[in-house]
């Protein structure tokens, strides 16, 4: 009788670990699905309706076309290649307003790996130009 009692207690005591075990899987799961990316950032930039020639490609002479593009918190300027921003279609001569995410590449490299995705077009204006 002891034995059978024994041997209950022990299928219990293993049965109870399985559960809390289980439990810690799960909590250690959800804890590394943290979405929040510190390498990425949601922000709203505005992009001038005339494109600048720019030397962005590391190491050469070529200049490429651009567009100046400007963070709306921050100020700071970004002179993007004209399909840089995925899912965005430039047109010439029209100022955009654009909620993007911005995803920071290797910092470990020696040129800037930024990446930008568009979320929303906030605003498309036609802009008159003198010409």
């Amino acid at each position: 009788m002891k034995n059978k009692n024994r041997d209950l207690n022990t299928k219990r005591m293993l049965s109870q670990l399985c559960l809390v075990l289980a439990f810690i899987a799960i909590l250690a799961t959800i804890g590394c699905n943290n979405n929040n990316n510190s390498n990425e950032k949601t922000t709203i930039i505005n992009v001038e309706p005339e494109t600048i020639l720019n030397g962005t490609i590391p190491d050469s002479p070529d200049l490429v076309e651009c567009m100046e593009a400007t963070d709306e918190n921050t100020n700071e300027k970004y002179y993007l290649a004209l399909h840089h921003i995925e899912g965005f279609e430039y047109e010439k001569g029209y100022r955009y307003r654009l909620k993007v995410i911005i995803t920071q590449g290797d910092p470990q490299l020696d040129i800037p790996t930024e990446n930008f995705k568009l979320i929303e077009i906030l605003s498309k204006i036609k802009i008159q130009t003198d010409e």
